[in-house]
């Protein structure tokens, strides 16, 4: 009878125990299912360091809320076009952005990360005929770039302002990882992209640098475009990514080496050239005045000058939840 009462207790504490712990596990369980889920995309190419180094360094981690990094193939207008559906948040440049908002009133801005005068290089294959003391030499060329890209609207600008006829020469629309393989097949006379690719074509012999867009009064902002309905209803996971971000940007700042190192094993290319290339940028969160919505409005008015149905009427403060 002793042991028959026993037996009767272990198993109850047995059961106890036992339901305690499951009930540790559902609670945990239910404890992450609950935390907010946003999905940011991004590039795996330069102009995109900062949510490398913020995904390697575990910036995005052990926070309330989930953040999901989810790398887009291609360049920013691919990013942009995944804003659709397949991620919440989407970096790119400047000229991708003005194009989402020209055409979705249901997206907005929700920082830069980052700027250069010189974001965007053209280089030109050996004997392509392009005099650099002589720009008109670039009317009859066959130029490569990305379609939709900063670097596109960089490179209207820059032809506008040298007086080079964009109507004289060929245009080559081609995705960013097979514009140097073009330049070096001597398929295209010159291409115009942001870093990596101009740094790897002065790697290739004979090539030069035919001009950059330095001085066209446009500071080229690196932007994070969200939805509205993501942007209202999981406001919290929002500020985690911009957090994030900063952390990051202080991290490349502090660290520029080791920053590099991180990026360059991500991208897959020589630390040497990504450090050099990230030096290029200035690596800063915010929304100004002066280098934000100035050069948006210089952007979307070099796209109307070059045929592009943009809006007068888009207000970039409006359109951004930093405001400056």
């Amino acid at each position: 009878m002793k042991n028959k009462i026993l037996v009767a207790i272990v198993a109850i504490v047995l059961v106890v125990i036992l339901a305690g712990a499951g009930y540790y596990v559902l609670a945990d369980n239910n404890d992450d299912d609950s935390k907010e889920t946003i999905t940011v995309g991004y590039c795996n190419k330069v102009c995109y360091e900062s949510f490398m180094i913020a995904e390697e360094n575990g910036y995005f981690n052990g926070l309330d809320v989930n953040i999901e990094a989810k790398i887009i193939p291609g360049g920013g207008t691919d990013v942009s076009s995944a804003l659709k559906g397949e991620v919440d948040l989407a970096a790119m440049g400047d000229t991708p952005a003005v194009q989402n908002l020209n055409t979705t009133d249901k997206t907005s801005i929700v920082c830069r990360y980052g700027y250069s005068e010189s974001m965007h290089v053209f280089v030109a294959r050996p004997n392509s005929g392009i005099d650099v003391d002589d720009l008109s030499t670039v009317e009859g060329k066959t130029i490569g770039v990305q379609q939709g890209s900063s670097t596109e609207g960089a490179l209207l600008d820059w032809m506008n302002v040298n007086h080079i006829d964009t109507n004289k020469v060929t245009w080559k629309y081609l995705k960013p990882n097979v514009q140097v393989e073009a330049l070096s097949k001597g398929d295209v006379d010159m291409i115009a992209s942001s870093q990596p690719n101009p740094q790897k074509a002065l790697h290739l012999e004979g090539t030069y640098v035919v001009g950059t867009s330095e001085g066209l009064g446009n500071y080229y902002p690196l932007i994070l475009l969200g939805s509205n309905s993501v942007i209202s209803e999981k406001a919290d996971a929002v500020n985690a990514v911009v957090d994030a971000l900063k952390k990051a940007s202080d991290f490349m700042k502090d660290n520029h080496e080791k920053a590099a190192e991180i990026a360059a094993n991500k991208i897959g290319w020589a630390v040497d050239d990504e450090l050099y290339c990230m030096q290029q940028i200035t690596w800063e969160v915010g929304f100004t005045q002066e280098i934000d919505v100035k050069s948006l409005e210089k952007t979307a008015q070099v796209l109307r000058d070059n045929g592009q149905d943009i809006s007068k009427d888009l207000n970039f403060v409006e359109r951004s939840i930093m405001k400056p």
